[in-house]
């Protein structure tokens, strides 16, 4: 056993029990979910998306769009779900003619969320005014329509 891995727990007539000390996180409780935020990229074939990411690795910059955001506003979407669960979506057309691809940009949610990125809130499009104008960019429209659900998502509006 690793030092400083292992804590000593209760004895037993089994033997003594140990419990693997670890901090708490996302993906402890929710394997959906992690303790980052991936920006998976998309484009019409796999090499029209990777010369993208080579543009945002280049210019250090990531450009929300505004293309189907309700209120014109602009943002960039993250998913904080782990590639596994994400990967169904890669490769998947559009109805623009672009897919995800299996790459992308990762970055801590901590992090994000101290450079002023918000969670979304999920709610059908008719509740969108139900918010407070200075929250409606956080609005992503999700509706459930028997067992089909419909999630447009997005996660940070930037400057």
């Amino acid at each position: 056993m690793a030092a400083g891995l292992w804590k000593s727990g209760a004895t037993s007539s089994h033997g003594t029990w140990y419990f693997y000390d670890m901090p708490l996180s996302a993906s402890a409780f929710r394997p959906d979910m992690t303790d980052d935020l991936f920006h998976f990229i998309r484009g019409r074939s796999a090499d029209a998306a990777y010369k993208t990411l080579e543009s945002i690795l280049g210019d250090r910059c990531l450009r929300g769009g505004n293309g189907m955001i309700r209120g014109g506003h602009r943002c960039v979407c993250f998913t904080e779900a782990p590639p596994t669960f994400f990967m169904r979506h890669f490769g998947r057309r559009r109805k623009d003619g672009t897919s995800f691809q299996p790459f992308g940009i990762q970055l801590p949610k901590r992090w994000m969320l101290e450079q002023g990125g918000a969670k979304v809130i999920y709610q059908p499009g008719a509740d969108y005014f139900k918010l407070p104008e200075e929250k409606r960019y956080l609005h992503v429209r999700h509706e459930v329509d028997g067992d089909r659900v419909e999630a447009i998502s997005k996660i940070v509006e930037v400057a």
